[in-house]
């Protein structure tokens, strides 16, 4: 009954799109990073009712049906289109996240994941360029904010280094799971096209008529 159930979840994850000649690859990963991205922000609530602040807290339950929503539209929407959905709910968590509790939580680490999402799964140069700098422009003012600004809520010090490294962690499984899937595609098509050059260099060397 499990190997079922894996199977049934495995194939819903690699279900195509509506749209034709999308590339599969990069739709399987949009689905794993969104269901990570979910059981993190089921994760903060219960985190903050242990080490605190309890406020606020339904934050991270909007942003899991925003995942939901965003895990749902990916069977709808363009690649590309769902590429910048996923981008655009972990900004808007990014920014939600240190205006309320601050810069010391780590959380503005998970904008180089979001760099390596866009950068393998996007060809347009100026795209990348342009999505860089909107990621370093908000960064660098979420930095100042923070100079500037005191954090809507207080954290202990507890708390700050059990955030710090419940994002860390996420951040590098989100970092692992892309370069992971990319990796193997790149490896994928350097096999094919060895294979391809030796099956060229036999015919080459091979006489048609006599097969010597």
């Amino acid at each position: 009954m499990v190997k079922g159930l894996c199977r049934k979840f495995n194939a819903l994850l690699r279900k195509e799109a509506v749209h034709e000649n999308e590339p599969q690859r990069i739709l399987f990963l949009l689905r794993i990073i969104l269901l990570i991205l979910g059981l993190y922000f089921l994760i903060i609530p219960l985190v903050f009712c242990i080490v605190g602040p309890k406020t606020e807290v339904w934050t991270g339950y909007i942003f899991a049906a925003m995942s939901v929503a965003a895990f749902y539209a990916t069977y709808r929407l363009k690649v590309h289109t769902s590429v910048l959905v996923c981008s655009g709910l972990q900004l808007a968590w990014i920014i939600v996240f240190v205006i309320l509790y601050g810069w010391d939580c780590g959380i503005q680490h998970l904008m180089f994941e979001m760099l390596v999402l866009v950068y393998f799964a996007v060809n347009s140069l100026v795209y990348k360029i342009s999505y860089t700098a909107v990621l370093f422009a908000v960064r660098f003012s979420l930095f100042l904010y923070c100079r500037v600004n005191i954090s809507v809520f207080a954290l202990t010090e507890t708390a700050t280094v059990v955030l710090q490294i419940i994002n860390t962690i996420v951040t590098f499984v989100l970092m692992a799971v892309a370069c992971s899937m990319f990796s193997s595609n790149v490896e994928s098509a350097e096999k094919k096209l060895v294979l391809y050059n030796e099956q060229l260099k036999k015919q080459a060397g091979t006489d048609p008529l006599t097969g010597l």
